[in-house]
This record gives C-alpha cells, sequence and structure tokens, in this order.
C-alpha cells in the first residue's frame, strides 16, 4: 500500500509565523510594561521607607526636617548628605537606588572621608529647599520646620531625579545628569552644568517619575506638572507655596 504523507505547504507555514510575529508585537510591550510597573512599586516601597525615616528624624529633632548636609565645621569636610543622615532610621543603603535607575554613578555616605566611607548609587534626590542648614548655628537639626510646610499632601520632598533641566526644551526630553543628589530650586534655571549636585525629577517609570510628600504618601507623577510652562517656576518645590499643581 502506498503510503501519503500531510504536511503544511509554505504559505500555511508563512501564514502561522506572521500570526506568531502580531501575538509577539502586541504581548510583548505589554510584557514590558507589566515588568516595569513591578519596578516602580518597588521605587515607590524605597521611597516610603526613606519618608518613614524622614518624619522619624523630624520627630526626634523638635519638628525639623531632614538638613540637606551635616558637618561638625562650617560646612568643612568631611561632612554628611541627607542620605547618610537618614541611614540610621532605615539601616539599608539598597533603599537610595530605585531598580528602574541605568546610571550606576558611586556616592560615598560622607563627602571628603579618608579612607572613603561606605559607598552606594544613590537614585533620589531631596528637595533642597527643606533642609536647608544654617552653618552659622553650626545645629544639627537645619532643616525647616514641619509646621511651615503648606499644604504637605501636595508638597515634594524627594523624587526619581537626575535629569538635566533646559528652559526651552520638553522636560519629558531633558538628558540625564549623574551624580546629582539635590533637586533644583523651584526655579528649573537654576540647575546647570556647573553644579553637579542639583538635578530635577526624571521620567524612569512610564513617563513618570516617582514622588515622596510631605505626609508621607508616594505617587506616581508626570515631569510637566511640576513645571507651570512657560516660565520656570514650580510651585511644587517651594514648601512656602500655595495652589500646587503636583499633587
Amino acid at each position: 500500500m502506498k503510503t501519503t504523507r500531510k504536511a503544511f505547504t509554505l504559505i500555511e507555514l508563512l501564514v502561522v509565523i506572521a500570526i506568531i510575529a502580531i501575538l509577539a508585537a502586541i504581548l510583548f510591550p505589554v510584557f514590558g510594561r507589566a515588568r516595569e510597573n513591578a519596578r516602580r512599586s518597588s521605587c515607590q516601597s524605597n521611597l516610603k521607607q526613606i519618608g518613614l525615616g524622614w518624619l522619624q528624624y523630624s520627630q526626634d529633632y523638635d519638628e525639623r526636617v531632614l538638613p540637606v548636609n551635616q558637618t561638625a565645621n562650617n560646612f568643612a569636610a568631611p561632612r554628611a548628605g541627607w542620605f547618610s543622615i537618614v541611614q540610621p532610621y532605615m539601616k539599608s543603603s539598597q533603599v537610595m537606588t530605585c531598580p528602574s535607575d541605568p546610571d550606576n554613578t558611586i556616592i560615598s555616605f560622607w563627602f571628603g572621608s579618608t579612607p572613603p566611607s561606605q559607598q552606594f548609587h544613590l537614585s533620589y534626590g531631596y528637595n533642597q529647599r527643606m533642609g536647608i542648614f544654617n552653618a552659622a548655628l553650626n545645629r544639627p537639626d537645619g532643616g525647616i520646620s514641619l509646621t511651615t510646610i503648606n499644604e504637605p499632601a501636595a508638597h515634594v520632598i524627594i523624587t526619581d531625579s537626575g535629569a538635566n533641566p533646559s528652559t526651552n526644551a520638553d522636560p519629558t526630553k531633558w538628558t540625564a545628569k549623574k551624580g546629582s543628589w539635590l533637586l533644583d530650586h523651584s526655579d528649573r534655571s537654576n540647575v546647570n552644568s556647573a553644579n553637579p549636585d542639583n538635578a530635577a525629577p526624571i521620567p524612569r517609570h512610564l513617563e513618570t517619575t516617582n514622588v515622596l510628600y510631605a505626609d508621607g504618601h508616594v505617587k506616581s507623577l508626570r515631569i510637566p506638572k511640576f513645571y507651570r510652562f512657560p516660565n520656570a517656576y514650580s510651585p511644587c518645590l517651594d514648601p512656602n507655596a500655595t495652589n500646587k499643581s503636583c499633587s
């Protein structure tokens, strides 16, 4: 007896391959967004832990918030940045790194220390208008008082940071600025390449940045919310501002 074998024709194979390719093109972005959503949630968890440390610090220092930095001799090295001052309340440097941050620039717990102190990568910027250090008084509680913050549920404390602002450019297209650890003043034109410490919020998570607010809650926010175009003023970063746009 003569047997016959059934097989796919070339056209049928091409159709199957085309269907698989179409399904892959549809599903891969969905999987990518799902992974990024998971990383965004992990980043939000980091900020919540930092926020708890920030609030605990203020309770220990008569409701004075975390200072930008701290030194024993009028800003002389070595000095501690806000990220090292808050460490005793968290006891972990891992929460300082966002899982979606591709940068690997290393920062030290203490600036100017010899030998170098513990090092890690910092993904977040602290609103420097919150933690102005008073060198003349040489006090460790140099941040502003919690009672002076208007609209704490709308006032920005810490965000995903590392963007270099440009007054005339789309804020979602700002280039990365490595090694920064402070959020810029409310006027973004103050931030430039001459000051490596200062940067602006950066949209790491599906065109959004994670934001820690003064009341302790965390949410994702689009970058244009921080600035009122065409001028450069950002009420989100000003503790005394009202009618904030970033809540």
